[in-house]
């Protein structure tokens, strides 16, 4: 299919130019047929699609996903749970789930942005010449096999 930018030359060689339809199709190496289509034709955007509004499979197990999201807020962001990991921790557990991955993963994305929302926001860092800054925050580290939660202070100098 040609884009508008050579359908728009055509025409206008053709109409404007008179050229004829054996030197439009020479130079713009097309076939007369596909030249006489796009001189013909009015209208050369796509049709419209309609969307079928089909129930999400994925709705019922809602809550069993927003635990999944819940319990995930304990881990690194690293760490958290993907679609593809919930989708098939889901189809572990009920046998009568019956999602498509996509469908599920579009799902997913929406959930995940609804449970994260209220927690993703942060503040710049900046600071003038001659000043420096310190920002605390949160890290986990391993010591003797256990995992601890502990602060940290990061200074920095300018």
């Amino acid at each position: 299919m040609l884009n508008i930018k050579e359908i728009n030359k055509i025409k206008d060689m053709y109409y404007e130019k008179h050229y004829s339809v054996t030197f439009i199709s020479r130079s713009m190496k097309i076939s007369k047929s596909t030249l006489y289509k796009y001189l013909k034709s009015y209208n050369f955007s796509p049709g419209i699609t309609i969307k079928h509004n089909s129930k999400n499979k994925s709705l019922p197990y809602k809550d069993i996903v927003v635990s999944y999201l819940e319990e995930d807020r304990k881990h690194h962001h690293k760490q958290r749970l993907t679609a593809r990991r919930a989708y098939n921790r889901l189809k572990e557990e009920f046998s009568d789930f019956d999602a498509s991955l996509s469908a599920f993963t579009l799902f997913f994305r929406e959930l995940k942005q609804e449970v994260f929302q209220l927690h993703n926001g942060y503040l710049p860092l900046s600071h003038s010449a001659g000043e420096c800054q310190m920002d605390l925050g949160e890290c986990r580290y391993v010591l003797g096999g256990r995992i601890l939660h502990g602060s940290n202070l990061s200074i920095l100098e300018c």
